[in-house]
């Protein structure tokens, strides 16, 4: 049975991911669909590095970050490549 999505809207996914984990789906960079469980709720996110001198990244307002918690790393995609979320 074909699964379908909760919704289509970045905004909303966005909300999603801040409020829990997240089944769903974006295109990567070589056409193929890549499916991702991630979540932005602190407690599930690693403990930030204390001694840490690297300068804080610059932000890109097309790019969504989320924790992957499969992987247990920090990734992210261009907005535009997201396709939904279950």
């Amino acid at each position: 049975m074909e699964k379908t999505f909760k919704t289509t809207d970045l905004q909303e996914f966005s909300e999603m991911l801040r409020n829990g984990i997240v089944d769903f789906e974006f295109v990567k960079k070589d056409g193929t669909i890549r499916q991702a469980k991630g979540t932005l709720v602190a407690e599930h996110l690693p403990a930030p590095k204390a001694d840490s001198d690297a300068p804080a990244r610059k932000t890109n307002e097309n790019v969504l970050v989320y924790f992957d918690v499969e992987k247990q790393s920090f990734r992210s995609f261009v907005k535009s490549s997201f396709v939904g979320a279950y």
